[in-house]
């Protein structure tokens, strides 16, 4: 009873160790004590819905409840007022960002493409890409340019590929390249075939404003069909 008519004392005469009240304001840390020590945050409405952070082990644990069950947890931002939702652990441990940067974007068909000329044929355009396939995450994949540019640094997984129909003679290939034209990935095939389709898949690093495209090369022949059954996509891996 001492005890706690002591802290009501030290409250009441302007001590502000302690916290105890709504409204009630803390400055500085925040500093638990214990083997075992923990923060925890509960609703006091009897449903039993807290949230809990503690360490062990060298790792720090953030387990929310609602209930007897387990909760999801997200991060979330409010500039200005807005709830922003960036990333959910569900319940179940699942994992979604919904603001990741990704696209993809399916080939348009394009008949008689010269892949013999100097420096080969950039794809861009809606000669190229069906604009009204276009799904991505942010803005940035523009198809005009055919360019993906990384709004952030990070690996990011990279993904072409095509259909080529009517390759009579000499091979034909495309490349991923990067805006300094360096080669990311690349097929290659000297196959002369009616339908032959080429792969490209790969892990860049990426720095922000870093930008990636597709280019179509022809050793001999100049009038090769590109389908429309490819697609150029990609993700931030992290």
């Amino acid at each position: 009873g001492d005890y706690l008519m002591g802290k009501s004392k030290d409250l009441a005469t302007g001590e502000t160790r302690f916290v105890n009240t709504a409204g009630d304001t803390m400055t500085g840390d925040l500093t638990i004590s214990s083997t075992a020590g923990q923060l925890k945050l509960t609703d006091t409405d009897g449903t039993e819905q807290n949230t809990t952070i503690k360490q062990s082990g060298g790792n720090v644990f953030i387990q929310a409840r609602d209930n007897t069950n387990n909760a999801g947890i997200v991060f979330a931002g409010n500039g200005g007022g807005n709830y922003s939702e960036h990333m959910r652990i569900n319940a179940s441990g699942i994992v979604t960002m919904p603001n990741q940067p990704m696209f993809r974007v399916r080939c348009a068909n394009n008949n008689n493409v010269d892949g013999t000329v100097s420096g080969g044929v950039i794809l861009a355009g809606t000669g190229f890409y069906q604009s009204n396939t276009l799904v991505q995450a942010g803005s940035h994949f523009s198809i005009s340019t055919g360019r993906f540019t990384a709004p952030v640094n990070g690996y990011y997984y990279l993904n072409f590929s095509n259909r080529l129909d009517q390759v009579g003679s000499g091979y034909v290939y495309f490349t991923i390249l990067d805006n300094g034209g360096g080669v990311v990935v690349r097929n290659l095939t000297n196959v002369n075939t009616t339908y032959q389709t080429l792969h490209c898949s790969a892990v860049h690093y990426m720095s922000a404003n870093d930008y990636v495209y597709v280019r179509y090369d022809a050793q001999s022949d100049a009038y090769v069909n590109h389908d429309s059954d490819g697609f150029f996509s990609g993700f931030l891996i992290g």
